[in-house]
């Protein structure tokens, strides 16, 4: 399970939008949440984040990254 990206995100946000284009070019399979339709995928989100509530969130490999391109938080 350590290779599954998990991808929390907002349809229509242009961030969430470019994480999900370079995990394409990437050629990376991941699994997709929309925060906003998706209540049970806010809370989580909100529980790896530590209550911040920035999209897109990229949980991959054991790395927690908060908007597209941050910095892994352990």
């Amino acid at each position: 399970m350590l290779n599954r990206i998990i991808l929390f995100g907002i349809d229509g946000c242009s961030y969430t939008a470019a994480a999900k284009e370079d995990l394409a070019r990437r050629k990376r399979p991941y699994e997709y949440h929309n925060v906003v339709k998706e209540q049970e995928a806010l809370q989580r989100m909100l529980e790896l984040t530590g209550g911040a509530r920035l999209v897109p969130v990229i949980v991959e490999q054991g790395c927690i990254k908060i908007g597209f391109g941050g910095a892994c938080q352990v």
